[in-house]
């Protein structure tokens, strides 16, 4: 509310104040606007209560002094502040009024309306030192009394405002301290003067005053703060909840698929059939086997996403080149389908992390095949200023407004109720999104349903580059002659990575848990490739610590000993250990 005034200058700068804080209390951070629309609601509303009592004061005292000595005057004075103080209705209507209204814009100076008022009506009651004719003493100590009772009353009615109740309270006080120094009895003088210094005394519980009100205020919209912050991580928290039982259930049915088919294809190709059949099954195998490595590849991405443990790697990409591989890669699975595939490649660089961008381009292209029955595909790429959008239009169904934001959690999927893996798992989006936000690049989704959706990237462009080498090159380890430790306490895992490696050349030893591991670390080795879960106090982790720590036979140092962790954990905080400790991990 606007509070823009001359008159309200000096409750400007109590404002920038920070609002004190008491024992164990934090108040910092609470809007001042909050602050001083509190303290306003309670001027307004304590604001009529202390005219009405004043008013009533007035009249009984008004009414004593007529009584007792017949003064019309008493009767004037008694309406004039009762006209005074009725002056503050229309203020408080159009206050009302306007909180009321649809179209709030700058807020009328309500406070220096009401500061007006207060200063008014204090003085209609110190009119009351020169229009009352007091013959007799007993009179003038009661209308001291009632003074002083209608100034403590306003301290509470009026201080969330000091700037109103000191106006209040010299317009009131002084002209009866004026007449009775004037003319008044000494020992009446001597009891006005001790009234000043009490009046001046109050100036500091005033503001003392003021700064409890201003603190309770900042309290209780703090403690509202908690509360709907409680709301909010109650409600994240269900949600979180829910959505957990629901990607474990989707999980859980959509790995236990292709388990069942493989255990099917087995039990046919034990029965014996003859070679033709085996090659069918063996192929139908290949392609179960291959969508449950699907599933497993993008829940560890998921879960690589999650534990902070990817790190996008920004380089100059040259696109035309990205956009080249994904035509060879999806255009011939397109056409399969009936689909026309078009990619639209401009010689642009970009910069980004070429193994996230490529996995991005990939998850988006598979869903557009996906989900396009008739029309076509495009990909492609436009300059906008210093970024390239790069996306992926398609003609298929399209995506309702509803669904916009529920696309993107894991297994979530469109018109798949049946969860029939031919339409995929539902985590290509989630992934899209995880690594979009690894990237800093701003995803893009524009959707007409019954026409076909749009989904892109807005990507930093880049200078060219003579050399590229994509993060996806790797030199090629060599393994012929490296002596590797195999750790793993299950047996055919154990043979089957000892075949592997011995296939490229290695010389390979086992164990099946630390204690053998540590025993034969008593030769020199080049690598250990050690499972995470092992039998007893040390994991992977633990172990390959503590091959570090020892000397080899020669009496050389093991801390740069070379080490794979292997494990099927897909956990978050197991990734993150291991990635903060150097260790890189392969899954099986």
């Amino acid at each position: 509310m606007s509070e823009a005034t001359g008159a309200d200058s000096a409750d400007a700068r109590q404002a920038e104040q920070p609002v004190k804080k008491g024992p164990g209390e934090s108040v910092s951070d609470v809007p001042e606007a909050v602050i001083q629309a509190e303290l306003e609601e309670l001027l307004f509303a304590n604001g009529v209560r202390m005219v009405l009592a004043s008013m009533g004061a007035c009249l009984v005292l008004g009414g004593a002094v007529f009584a007792a000595f017949r003064h019309v005057e008493a009767l004037l004075w008694v309406g004039i502040v009762w006209l005074v103080g009725v002056s503050r209705i229309p203020i408080i209507t159009a206050r009302n009024r306007w909180k009321l209204s649809a179209q709030h814009g700058e807020a009328p100076p309500f406070r220096q309306y009401f500061l007006w008022q207060a200063a008014a009506f204090g003085l209609a009651w110190g009119s009351s030192a020169g229009l009352l004719q007091f013959d007799d003493p007993r009179v003038i100590y009661v209308a001291v009394l009632l003074v002083g009772a209608t100034v403590n009353g306003a301290i509470l009615a009026l201080g969330p405002y000091p700037r109103a109740l000191f106006a209040f309270v010299a317009t009131l006080t002084l002209p009866w301290f004026g007449r009775i120094l004037w003319e008044g009895p000494t020992a009446l003088r001597l009891q006005a003067l001790t009234a000043l210094l009490y009046i001046l005394a109050l100036v500091g519980f005033i503001r003392r005053y003021h700064a409890m009100l201003r603190q309770s205020v900042a309290i209780r919209f703090q403690n509202q703060q908690l509360l709907e912050r409680v709301k909010v991580e109650k409600r994240i928290a269900e949600e979180a909840g829910a959505a957990k039982t629901q990607f474990i259930a989707a999980a859980s049915h959509d790995l236990r698929q292709p388990l069942h088919a493989i255990r099917l294809f087995l039990g046919a190709l034990k029965s014996g059939p003859d070679e033709a059949q085996r090659a069918r099954i063996v192929g139908q195998l290949e392609e179960a086997t291959n969508s449950l490595a699907g599933l497993l590849d993008s829940l560890l991405d998921l879960s690589r996403a999650d534990a902070g443990v990817i790190r996008a790697r920004p380089a100059s990409l040259d696109l035309q080149r990205l956009l080249h591989t994904m035509d060879v890669e999806w255009r011939a699975v397109a056409e399969q389908k009936g689909l026309r595939f078009r990619v639209k490649e401009r010689a642009l660089w970009v910069r980004s992390d070429p193994e996230l961008l490529t996995t991005i381009l990939r998850n988006l292209i598979s869903n557009a095949i996906r989900y396009t029955q008739h029309g076509g595909i495009l990909v492609g790429c436009r300059v906008d200023g210093q970024y390239v959008r790069v996306g992926v239009w398609d003609t298929g169904a399209g995506i309702p407004e509803s669904e916009r934001e529920a696309i993107f959690r894991e297994f979530h999927q469109l018109g798949n109720p049946e969860r029939n893996p031919e339409r995929g798992l539902g985590l290509g989006l989630a992934i899209v999104q995880r690594f979009a936000g690894l990237l800093h690049h701003e995803l893009e989704v524009q959707s007409v349903p019954g026409k076909g959706s749009y989904f892109g990237l807005k990507v930093p462009r880049a200078r060219a580059e003579r050399t590229h080498e994509t993060a996806t090159a790797r030199a090629r380890v060599e393994l012929n002659g490296l002596r590797v430790l195999v750790v793993d306490d299950d047996v055919h895992a154990r043979q089957a990575m000892d075949a592997l490696l011995s296939s490229h050349g290695a010389q390979v030893y086992v164990a099946a848990d630390a204690e053998q591991a540590l025993k034969l670390a008593e030769q020199p080795l080049d690598w250990v490739v050690c499972d995470l879960r092992l039998p007893g106090e040390m994991d992977g982790i633990d172990l390959v610590e503590k091959l570090r720590s020892v000397r080899d036979p020669d009496g050389e140092s093991t801390e740069y000993l070379e080490a794979l962790i292997v494990t099927g954990d897909t956990a978050p905080t197991v990734l993150l250990d291991a990635y903060r400790r150097g260790l890189p991990i392969i899954h099986k």
